[in-house]
């Protein structure tokens, strides 16, 4: 998945403890590998018609954030080895979505720069959390990565 979703390895990825942040629980979903195409018009039509026979611009506004939701919790079974999860995080105030959970581990892409490489090193220092940098491994035929640990937590 670094390739597609961290920039292609430029990015990095962070961990969470769902037991120590049991609260994130409830955000996340997990994605749906399917064999065919899904045809969601009706079901769109029917939110959307609810919504506005009802004049209720709220409803209507859910029922669009419904099918957002829906339509990035489904992908073609091709994708099924990447095993994603969605988390889904609603905005607290207004152009400003943000959500008060603790990291567990921050991974750092192979092809990250310096200087966000060192960024990343000194919030995993100030939260005192592990930070790791995935590598390629190179005596290997088929790709594979692994992960070497470049800072640790304090005790």
């Amino acid at each position: 998945m670094w390739a597609h979703y961290a920039n292609n390895h430029q990015g990095y990825s962070v961990e969470y403890d769902l037991k120590k942040n049991f609260e994130l629980c409830s955000l996340i979903l997990p994605v749906e590998y399917l064999d065919k195409k899904m045809d969601l018009t009706e079901m769109i039509k029917g939110r959307l018609k609810f919504a506005m026979q009802n004049k209720d611009k709220k409803l209507l506004e859910d029922a669009l954030k419904f099918c957002s939701i829906f339509i990035s919790c489904v992908k073609h079974k091709t994708w099924s080895y990447e095993e994603e999860i969605r988390f889904v995080c609603p905005k607290k105030f207004p152009g400003m979505p943000y959500f008060d959970a603790m990291p567990n581990k921050i991974f750092i892409g192979s092809q990250c720069s310096e200087d966000n490489t060192n960024s990343l090193i000194q919030i995993g220092n100030s939260l005192n959390i592990e930070v790791y940098k995935m590598n390629v491994v190179k005596e290997k035929i088929e790709y594979e990565l692994d992960s070497e640990l470049v800072s640790k937590t304090k005790v």
